[in-house]
């Protein structure tokens, strides 16, 4: 038989413990909920997983840690199938039995995600816990992300155990075995039951009605949570964003208002440099010894732009004579030019007249 169950960030180290039977600090291996464990027989546990340089926590960390993980409280970042051994399964097949099931459980879910795949032979019944990271791909965002509900969903539990079934089914077959081999039984015929329930059968099972309804509302109340985690994570981003251009424009500010102050020292400073060039230099020329220079050099510039401006009217008179001479001349030339060639058309008429 099998029955799935998941666990939160928080709810993982005991679990994990547990699985790879770790001691406390008395040297007694950590028990979980109400396990009973056969310490002469721990020895032969065994995991089925491959093996990982890190621990159980660790590898869950660096795995979440590389796709979309929601860091909500209450993420499920872990689920398990806890399989066991049908009693009419044959002692010296029960290791083919849970390489078959890893088999079907790490096609099912992926190497890559596989946790651990601890088969417990010190409790009561033999059984293995095949802990997973739960991933599935967001087609919408192209990415992997981590999603209990998405990745085992209300139909994959009721499939589940038939799938299950048939794999054992064509395992015994391919092999010739012929004793019985049911993982479909009077309590997983109806449906999965919690770990409690397998072990101790104390609690009733609940309405398959009610069930529906309920793992409805659970699944609404995750999605709704999960929008709103996407949600408050733009609306964050947007924070953080409108905070660091707000600083950015308080920076500006701070740089135009500091601009601004040089900028009027700077001007305070010209006017008082313009002031001070315009005493000095009013000091400079009234000074006794310099002011009879300067006035002398004064008119002495003064004398030769009048020379300079007489001399360019004189220039500007003698162009202009010369050029109404020139036309004189050309007037002359052409009048002379004229009368040559009357005098010789004449000249030339008298002689055809003779």
């Amino acid at each position: 038989m099998a029955n799935f169950t998941h666990y939160t960030r928080g709810s993982c180290t005991s679990i994990t413990q547990h699985n790879e039977r770790k001691k406390n600090d008395r040297g007694e291996y950590l028990k979980y909920k109400n396990g009973q464990i056969d310490t002469s027989r721990t020895h032969m546990n065994y995991n089925l997983a491959p093996d990982r340089t890190q621990t159980q926590l660790e590898f869950i960390r660096e795995r979440t840690e590389g796709l979309k993980c929601l860091k909500r409280k209450d993420v499920n970042v872990m689920a398990s199938w806890l399989i066991t051994a049908p009693k009419t399964l044959p002692e010296e097949r029960q290791k083919e039995f849970f390489e078959q099931s890893y088999q079907f459980l790490k096609e099912k879910y992926g190497e890559k995600n596989i946790i651990s795949a601890y088969v417990h032979m010190d409790e009561t019944t033999p059984h293995m816990h095949f802990c997973f990271v739960p991933v599935v791909y967001d087609k919408k965002k192209q990415r992997e992300k981590v999603s209990c509900k998405e990745r085992v969903t209300k139909f994959d539990l009721q499939r589940f155990h038939p799938e299950f079934q048939k794999i054992i089914d064509d395992w015994k077959e391919q092999n010739g075995y012929d004793f019985e081999c049911d993982v479909l039984n009077g309590a997983t015929a109806g449906g999965n039951m919690t770990v409690e329930q397998l072990k101790a059968r104390s609690i009733a099972e609940l309405n398959e009605n009610e069930q529906a309804v309920l793992n409805e509302l659970i699944e609404r109340n995750n999605e709704e949570c999960s929008l709103l985690e996407d949600l408050q994570g733009e609306i964050d981003n947007l924070s953080k964003t409108h905070q660091k251009l707000s600083n950015e424009v308080l920076g500006l500010e701070t740089i135009k208002t500091t601009l601004e102050e040089k900028i009027n020292v700077l001007e305070g400073k010209f006017d008082v440099l313009r002031a001070n060039e315009l005493t000095v230099l009013q000091n400079f020329v009234n000074n006794p010894t310099i002011k009879p220079i300067f006035e002398k050099y004064c008119l002495s510039v003064t004398d030769k732009i009048n020379q300079q401006k007489k001399e360019r009217t004189e220039r500007k008179s003698i162009r202009g004579t010369l050029d109404y001479y020139k036309e004189q001349i050309k007037n002359e030339r052409q009048s002379s030019l004229s009368n040559t060639k009357k005098i010789s058309k004449n000249h030339a008429h008298d002689d055809m007249e003779r």
